[in-house]
C-alpha cells in the first residue's frame, strides 16, 4: 500500500477521533458496544478487547494505568504504555487533548511487529504547550493498518494529570540514582512515572538481569499484575509530526 494511501488513512482516523471525543459519542468497533469518549469520566481508560475495523484488523489494548483511577505525572510531557496484541497495523496515532478538547499534540507513532507493551512518550517539542499543574489531560491512540480501507474504530482513551512533589520528595529524587527515583515514584504511587524511568533505565541498561523482576513487580504493585511476564519494548517508540 503507498504511503501517501497511509497518511491519508491516519487523517482519516484522526477526523473521527477529534468527532468522538468532541460528540461524546459511542462507537461501535467491536461486538460488545463501542467504547464511549466521556468527558466527564476520569476513571480507568476505556479499550478495546477484540475489537475489530471494517477492514479485519482486529486488537486487544490495554492502558498500563492502575485500576479504576487517572494517571498522576511530575511530567511536563506524558509517556503512556499500552499493550498492543496481534494486529496488522504499523503505525497509530496518538492525540491529547486538554479539558477544553483542544490539541495539545497529534502524531503518529510507529509500532512493533509483536505483540506486547509499547512505550509511547510524547516528544515536548511536538505539544503546543506542557502538561499545567493541576489540569487533567485526554489522551486517545487507535492503530492504523497499510491495507485499511474504511476509518478504524478501535482505539483506547485515558485520563492524565500534572502533579507536584512535595519539598521533600524533590530532594530525596535529587540524591538517589534512577532505580532509586523509580522506588521513590512508587511509594508516591506515581506509577507512570515509575514505568517511565524504569523503561528509560533499561534501554541504556539492556544487560541488567534484574529489571524484569523490577518491572513485574512494578505492575503488581499497581494493581496490573495481569500484564506482569508481558513481552516490553523498553525503546520509545518512534514519533513523527501529523
Amino acid at each position: 500500500m503507498p504511503r501517501n494511501h497511509l497518511a491519508a488513512n491516519i487523517s482519516q482516523v484522526a477526523i473521527a477521533i477529534s468527532i468522538a471525543i468532541a460528540g461524546s459519542i459511542g462507537i461501535s468497533g467491536s461486538a460488545t458496544a463501542g467504547p464511549k469518549l466521556n468527558v466527564e469520566n476520569r476513571g480507568a481508560p476505556t479499550l478495546t478487547a477484540g475489537a475489530a475495523s471494517r477492514s479485519g484488523n482486529t486488537a486487544t489494548m490495554i492502558a498500563l494505568q492502575a485500576p479504576s483511577q487517572k494517571t498522576l505525572t511530575v511530567a511536563v510531557a506524558p509517556t503512556v504504555f499500552i499493550y498492543i496484541s496481534n494486529t496488522t497495523a504499523s503505525e497509530g496515532i496518538f492525540v491529547l487533548k486538554d479539558e477544553n478538547e483542544n490539541d495539545i499534540a497529534r502524531m503518529t507513532v510507529a509500532l512493533p511487529d509483536q505483540p506486547g507493551i509499547v512505550r509511547i512518550q510524547l516528544p515536548e517539542t511536538m505539544m503546543s504547550e506542557a502538561l499545567q499543574v493541576g489540569k487533567e489531560y485526554q489522551w486517545v491512540f487507535s492503530p492504523v493498518s497499510s491495507n485499511q480501507s474504511g476509518i478504524n474504530t478501535t482505539f483506547i482513551n485515558g485520563w492524565i494529570e500534572r502533579i507536584e512533589l512535595s519539598p521533600n520528595q524533590i530532594s530525596r529524587l535529587n540524591n538517589t540514582d534512577p532505580l532509586g527515583a523509580v522506588d521513590l515514584y512508587a511509594e508516591a504511587e506515581l506509577w507512570q512515572d515509575a514505568l517511565a524511568t524504569l523503561a528509560e533505565f533499561a534501554a541504556t541498561n539492556p544487560n541488567n538481569s534484574n529489571l524484569e523482576a523490577k518491572w513485574n513487580n512494578l505492575l503488581n504493585q499497581a494493581g496490573m499484575g495481569n500484564l506482569a511476564g508481558v513481552s516490553v519494548d523498553f525503546a520509545q517508540a518512534v514519533a513523527s509530526n501529523n
